[in-house]
C-alpha cells in the first residue's frame, strides 16, 4: 500500500527545502564546526535513523514472523545476536566488513524509489550516491574509513572513486526518465546526486540518511499500522539501542568523543542494518511497496 500521497509530498518537499538551505548557506561559505557536526549526526541518528529500525518487531509481527509475547522475545533476541555477530566480524576483518556494509547498503537504499521505478533502475542511484563523495572527497573519505577500520583504505575509495561516474550517469538517466514520466522522484534524485557531490561526506550522510531515508520508511510503515504501537516499540527499542550506544562509548579505547562517536554510530548502523534488512528485504510479504 502506498503511504499517503499528501504526507508524501510534504515530507519531498520540505526535504528539497532544506537541501536548498544547506546547499546555499555552504555556497557562502557557512561553515560548521566538525565537531558540531559530528554530535548533530549522532542526535539525527538517534532521533530518526534509530526509530525506522526500532519499528522492527511491529513488522515483523505483520509479516507473521512472531504472533504471541514468547514469539516476540526470541524475535528480539534474535535481531541483538545477529547484530552481535556483526560487530564481531568487524572486529576481526574491518575493512572487508565495511566493503560489505556498503555493497548491502547499496541494495537497502534502493528501496526508496522503488514505489516508482524497478529495483533495476533504483540500483544505480543509490550505488550513485554512495560512491560520488569519494569522487569529490576523496581525501576525506578515506579518513572516516580509516578512523572506522584501523587500516589503510585507499583500494575501497579508489573504486569508489572508479564505480562513481558511471553509477552517476545511469542514476541520472533514471532520474531524467522518471521526470519526463511525471513521477516526482526525478528531482529528489537530482538534487540527492548534486548533494552528494558537493557536501562533505558527513554532511551528506546526515541529510540522506536522517532526513530522507529514514522518515520515508517510518511515514511508510505509519501508514499501515497503529500509531501508538508503532510509538511504543520506537521507544523502547531506540532507549535500549541508546543505553547500549553509551556502553560502546565507554568501552572504547582512549581516543577523542568524536572519534568514539563515528565508530559507534558507523558500526553501530551496520551491525543493526543486517538483521533489519534480513526482516525488511528478505522475510516481508508481499508487494514492494510495503516499507523499505
Amino acid at each position: 500500500m502506498q503511504y499517503n500521497l499528501k504526507i508524501q509530498t510534504i515530507h519531498r518537499l520540505g526535504f528539497l527545502f532544506l537541501t536548498a538551505v544547506v546547499l546555499v548557506c555552504w555556497q557562502l561559505d557557512f561553515t560548521v564546526d566538525e565537531s558540531i557536526l559530528i554530535k548533530a549526526l549522532a542526535i539525527g541518528v538517534l532521533l530518526a535513523g534509530i526509530p525506522h529500525g526500532a519499528i522492527d518487531p511491529v513488522l515483523a509481527k505483520k509479516f507473521g514472523v512472531w504472533r504471541t509475547g514468547t514469539g516476540l522475545l526470541m524475535f528480539a533476541l534474535a535481531y541483538v545476536a545477529v547484530a552481535a555477530l556483526m560487530v564481531v566480524i568487524w572486529i576481526l576483518a574491518p575493512s572487508l566488513t565495511l566493503a560489505a556494509f556498503l555493497v548491502l547498503s547499496v541494495w537497502h537504499f534502493s528501496g526508496d524509489w522503488l514505489q516508482d521505478l524497478s529495483r533495476k533502475e533504483s540500483l544505480p542511484i543509490s550505488l550513485s550516491l554512495l560512491t560520488l563523495p569519494a569522487l569529490f572527497h576523496i581525501t576525506e573519505v578515506a579518513q572516516i574509513f580509516r578512523l572506522l577500520t584501523g587500516e589503510d583504505a585507499t583500494i575501497l575509495t579508489t573504486s569508489m572513486a572508479t564505480i562513481a561516474p558511471i553509477a552517476t550517469l545511469l542514476a541520472a538517466s533514471s532520474a531524467i526518465k522518471a521526470r519526463m514520466q511525471g513521477i516526482d522522484h526525478g528531482m529528489e534524485i537530482l538534487v540527492l546526486l548534486v548533494c552528494a557531490a558537493l557536501m562533505p561526506p558527513i554532511w551528506f550522510f546526515l541529510i540522506y540518511f536522517c532526513f530522507l531515508h529514514s522518515p520515508r520508511h517510518i511515514l511508510k510503515t505509519l501508514n499501515d499500522n497503529d500509531g501508538n504501537t508503532l510509538l511504543s516499540s520506537a521507544l523502547l527499542f531506540t532507549g535500549i539501542t541508546l543505553v547500549l550506544a553509551v556502553i560502546a562509548l565507554l568501552a572504547l579505547p582512549a581516543i577523542s568523543l568524536d572519534e568514539r562517536i563515528l565508530k559507534v554510530v558507523f558500526i553501530g548502523l551496520f551491525a543493526l542494518t543486517v538483521p533489519h534488512m534480513i526482516l525488511i528485504d528478505f522475510l516481508k510479504t508481499g508487494e514492494h511497496s510495503e516499507p523499505e
